[in-house]
């Protein structure tokens, strides 16, 4: 009898160790610390194209090699390239231009007429405007050359200009201001036209 009442106890003493192993284990892992959480960061957006600026690029399609005593470069953008103001003691300021266009920028009948406009003076014919123009050699460049005088609103006033075609592009170079003083400065203008070398422009 004792025999068999100790068989009958050992599936109930098995049953609870079975039992008392699951609550352990079921405890144990209620224990464990949570898994971390793994956080994606977004990648960093793509640095954006910067947009495309319709003003023209700062890179100078001209370069000079002597720069005449008194001239002082002034701010340029756009078809102008660049820009000299020379100042006389009494008198109003003279500038020098260099500006640049595509093509034949409207032929040299058309420029003679600015530039006689500029200076207080009518328009011509095509054939008249063309005989004020004559051919001058400066450095390795032959430039059209066109001089005026007459009179604006402050006075006297002249100009000279030289023109160029060169890489597709029409250069205009042009000293403006009072009579005496473009007078005086025709030499270096001409010295500074001899240095010019012209670049093909960037696009």
């Amino acid at each position: 009898m004792h025999i068999k009442s100790r068989n009958n106890r050992e599936p109930k003493l098995f049953g609870k160790f079975v039992f008392l192993v699951l609550i352990c284990i079921f405890a144990l892992q209620g224990c464990q610390p949570d898994e971390p959480m793994v956080y994606q960061a977004p990648k960093d957006p793509k640095p954006s194209l910067p947009v495309a600026s319709s003003a023209p690029s700062s890179h100078r399609s001209v370069s000079w090699a002597y720069l005449p005593s008194g001239w002082k470069e002034e701010k340029s953008d756009g078809m102008r390239q660049a820009a000299f103001s020379i100042e006389k003691s009494g008198s109003r300021k003279t500038e020098v231009t260099l500006v640049s266009l595509p093509g034949e920028s409207g032929g040299l009948a058309a420029n003679v007429n600015r530039w006689r406009g500029q200076v207080g003076l009518g328009p011509l014919s095509d054939k008249d405007a063309e005989r004020c123009v004559s051919s001058l050699q400066a450095g390795k460049v032959t430039y059209q050359w066109v001089a005026l005088q007459g009179k604006d609103a402050n006075g006297d006033v002249a100009i000279v200009s030289a023109m160029t075609t060169i890489h597709a592009q029409t250069w205009f170079i042009k000293l403006m201001g009072p009579v005496a003083v473009v007078h005086e400065q025709e030499p270096a203008f001409k010295k500074f036209l001899a240095g010019l070398t012209f670049e093909v422009p960037h696009e």
